[in-house]
Parts: C-alpha cells; structure tokens; sequence
C-alpha cells in the first residue's frame, strides 16, 4: 500500500452536511461522522439511493485544508459550487449523469489530497469517489483491472498523470472522466492504442501524449477550451483530423507537434487556428517531423509565435499566406524551401526572426540550405532581432524591400554571404542596427535562447 498525502475522504448522503474546520495542527479535522480522515487509503461509504454534490475545501501549502461552510471553490467546466446540500441531483462534476456513467453507488465520496497509484496498489477504496481535489499519479504497469476503482470518478480537480505503462491499451477506466483542471499526460505508454473513452471531457487545459501507440486523437465534442495540446514521439501517429471539432481557450492556445515519425499531414489543425483571434496568445511548434511533407492545416494562422524546425520534405510555405503578425519566428531545417513566398503577408516579427540554426556549431547543423536570398518577404517591415545562421546557400539578403528597422542583426557561418552583400541590406534600412555582427562563430555569438 502506499502512502497518501492528505488522506481526506468526504463521503456524502441525501441528509448530510459536512463542515470542516481547521485545527492547530494546520490538518482538516471533519465534524461529520461520515468523514473519514485518517492516515490510511480511506474506504467510501455505504451506498444509499443519490449522489448529492459535496464541498471543496481549500488546500493550504503545507497540505491542510481551511474553509467552513460553502467554499465557494468551483469545478472544472462547471460554473457551479462544488459543494451544496443532498438535492437529488447526480454527481458534482457533471450535474446529470452521462449516458453509460450513471454510478451504481448511492453514496459518492470525495478524496481531498494527492494519490498515487503503481502495480499491485488495491483501488476498490476509490470505489464511489466521484471528485478528487489533488494530482493524480499512475505510473508503472498497472493493467486496467488495477484501474477498475476510479470507474465512478468524474472530477480531477487537479492534473491527471499516467506514465511508464507497458499494458494499457486504453483508458476505458476513465470513461466516466469529464473534468481534469490543469493538465492530462500520457507519457511511455507503447500499448496505448485507443484515446476515445476522453470523448467524455469536458474541461481540460493541457494535454500531453508522448510515446504512446495512438494513431489517431479522440474527438472531444464537449470541450470546453483548451490551452496547450504536446503531441511528442508516437511512432504510430498519423492522424490529427479530430483536433479540427475540439475547442481552444479564449486567451492563450500552444500547440506544439514533435518528433512523430510517421505524421504526414497537420489536417485538423485548421479547425483550433480558425478560433485563435487577435485576442488570443498563439503558438505553434512543428519540429522533427520527417515524414510531413506539407504545411496543409496551417492555413488560419494569422498571428503569434512560429517554430518549425527539421521538417526535411517540406517544399513551401503557401498555407501561411494568411500570417501576417509574428510574436516570433524560426525556420530551420527544411532544406527543399527555396523561397519565402508563403510569408509574403507576413508585416511584422516583435521578438527573434531566425533563418537557420542559431543554436548549433559544426558541419550538420541544419540551416536553411536551400534559400539564396530572401525573396518572398514582400510586405515585412520591422524585425525586432534578426539571426540569419548556417544557410549553406545564402549569397544575398536581398527580397525583403519594405524591411526598414531591424534592431539588432546577427549573421553568422553563411559560407557564401559576403560583406558586400550585408552592406546593401543594411543600407536599405532607416539607421544600422543598434548591435551587428557579421562573421564567423569565433567573432559572433548568435542567439542563444529560445524562440519564446
């Protein structure tokens, strides 16, 4: 058995009411006699016939809780307070039951506090926990039957983590899940072939799958908006087109998509970029990809933070033409672009503008090998910091006629670029830049930090 932090179980009936208070010892201490907080993995009540909602108490940093009476604390995709009196009404975190989740349990509890779960760890005690305030961690081989107490579980108000599972080949266990408050992540699950017990969530932030078996992503129609979507190393992962029906946050959106060997095609892509607005924080992230052979999905991107990096079979930039604001922006590695046409909209870099690789010394660093100059940049006006590295068929910086204020320029290991060549790029704009360095690496230190 292991060990639970916080170990405070909320058990609720029709007629219950629970109060907590405080004690001196910063622990919660329950006033109702169906609270069980003791040291131990608690055990949930006897089932009676509902499954009121129950109050959320506060967690301090040293573990405790505080709080008396209603919180006010809300759930996840809910707007609704996580505790009231027994009303008859289903389950805290999704008012009324979802088809196939309806609990067999009359009583419903809450767990308050961090659980761990491994190979062998009994879950029978999570049976009828329908809410957890805390973090939620699985990690080793534990098999779905291992996982079969958190059948009742809704709520995570808290994240969500299962990792370094060479078993589990879905998440049917968690197909009652509709709320995780900060982050989901699957993390070196090979066996993990089949996402669509999430269809269910509702509110999620983050999503991380790295190494997992997954071929395609879920759809996820009731989402209510997420901010950040990771998408790292799915040697089987070929299909983003259910990301086209999920719904983004209204302030900030990353999406960052690395390293899946067989991803072809960014499709489904378009349908999150279509939502981003001017009031929302963009980013995108396509690295190491070598089986892309297109930016198709990339279409609605107008503004924001761009990297794309180690793309080997991408030919053009044509489905950026609509990108016209850049946070920031990096290109390296795509040794087939011969042009910049696709950034012909493109007016404006606030932060780092890198052509190349601004990171690297040595002979396999992957630049921008393929370009001759920088046609195709028709309407950009001003860049903030501007590094052009390692671009082994770089001989002009010409095709940007409108560039005008570049504030600080860095040209480094461009074999055939000559200072003739940087002369007449500088001359074009209103004053030279503030800092310039022209060179080699030995004279020149390039950017060393990253796109954002």
């Amino acid at each position: 058995m292991r060990t639970w932090k916080i170990g405070l179980v909320l058990v609720v009936g029709c007629s219950d009411r629970v109060a907590l208070s405080e004690t001196s010892t910063g622990e919660a201490s329950a006033t109702d006699t169906g609270v069980a907080a003791t040291g131990e993995a608690p055990t949930s009540a006897a089932p009676t016939s509902e499954a009121p909602t129950s109050e959320v108490p506060t967690s301090d940093a040293s573990g405790g809780s505080t709080g008396e009476g209603s919180s006010g604390a809300q759930l996840p995709g809910t707007g609704t307070d996580a505790m009231s009196t027994g009303s008859g009404e289903s389950g805290a975190s999704t008012g009324a039951p979802l088809e196939g989740c309806a609990s067999a349990c009359d009583r419903t509890s809450m767990f308050v506090g961090n659980i761990n779960i491994g190979p062998g760890d009994d879950t029978g005690w999570l049976k009828c926990v329908t809410l957890v305030v805390g973090d939620v961690f699985i990690a080793g081989d534990v098999d779905a039957a291992g996982l079969a107490g958190l059948a009742d579980l809704h709520t995570i108000a808290g994240g969500l983590t299962i990792s370094d599972n060479q078993v589990l080949a879905d998440l049917a266990p968690l197909a009652c899940l509709r709320g995780v408050s900060t982050s989901l992540q699957l993390n070196a699950m090979p066996a993990l072939t089949d996402l669509s017990a999430l269809a269910g969530l509702v509110d999620l932030r983050q999503i991380v799958v790295r190494a997992t078996g997954v071929a395609a992503l879920p759809g996820l129609p009731a989402l209510t908006g997420v901010e950040a979507i990771a998408l790292f190393d799915n040697p089987e992962l070929v299909d983003l087109g259910e990301l086209a029906g999920w719904t983004i946050a209204s302030d900030y959106f990353s999406l960052t998509i690395a390293g899946n060997a067989a991803l072809a095609s960014l499709v489904g892509a378009e349908g999150l970029l279509a939502q981003a607005d001017g009031a929302v924080d963009v980013a995108v992230q396509i690295l190491d990809s070598p089986a892309l052979t297109s930016l198709a999905g990339l279409e609605m991107l107008t503004h924001g933070h761009l990297t794309l990096s180690g793309l080997p079979l991408v030919t053009e930039l044509e489905p950026l033409a609509q990108y016209k604001h850049a946070g920031s922006l990096t290109l390296s590695g795509l040794p087939l672009l011969t042009t910049l046409h696709g950034l012909h909209k493109l007016e404006d870099v606030a932060g780092l503008f890198v052509l190349g690789d601004c990171l690297k010394v040595g002979p396999e660093v992957d630049g921008m090998d393929g370009l001759v100059d920088l046609k195709g940049l028709d309407a950009l006006t001003k860049v903030s910091d501007f590094g052009i590295a390692n671009n082994d068929g770089l001989v002009a910086l010409a095709g940007a006629p409108l560039l005008h204020q570049v504030n600080s320029l860095t040209v480094v290991e461009n074999d055939k670029l000559t200072q003739a060549a940087l002369d007449a790029f500088v001359a074009q704009l209103d004053q030279a830049p503030g800092d310039l360095c022209f060179g080699a690496w030995e004279m020149c230190s390039c950017f060393e930090i990253l796109p954002w």
